[in-house]
């Protein structure tokens, strides 16, 4: 058997045994995802306090929410959109999240027909 399909049947066990309650199962799939998890909410957060308050949010979630988990898909892509949905959640709840600002069409086009050569100098080629 390769690695990937190991891993899947690794964390296919553990789904069933967090689905049980039991408590080893749910450290061991923390554990399992919990670093990778870790890199997301740092891209997310502003500083490594708010990147782990985002982490164990998300795990109480995914603990909470696990028997939606259709076991369709991949897992870890699972758990990651409920981090990023965590993240959402504490920012829009803060006031962090602000709404896109309208860009004038006139100048995009501006932008888009300028020729990136005509900006090089003779060096530059």
């Amino acid at each position: 058997m390769d690695e990937e399909h190991l891993l899947v049947e690794e964390t296919r066990k553990l789904i069933e045994g967090c689905l049980q309650g039991n408590r080893l199962s749910q450290n061991l799939l923390y554990n399992l995802y919990s670093k990778k998890m870790f890199l997301v909410c740092v891209r997310l957060a502003k500083n490594r306090e708010e990147a782990e308050e985002i982490l164990q949010v998300g795990f109480v979630r995914v603990f909470e929410f696990m028997h939606h988990y259709k076991f369709s898909g991949s897992f870890a892509g699972w758990i990651r959109q409920i981090i990023v949905n965590c993240a959402l959640r504490k920012f829009k709840s803060k006031g962090q999240l602000h709404g896109l600002t309208r860009i004038d069409p006139t100048v995009l086009d501006t932008i888009w027909n300028e020729s990136i050569i005509s900006k090089l100098v003779d060096k530059d080629l």
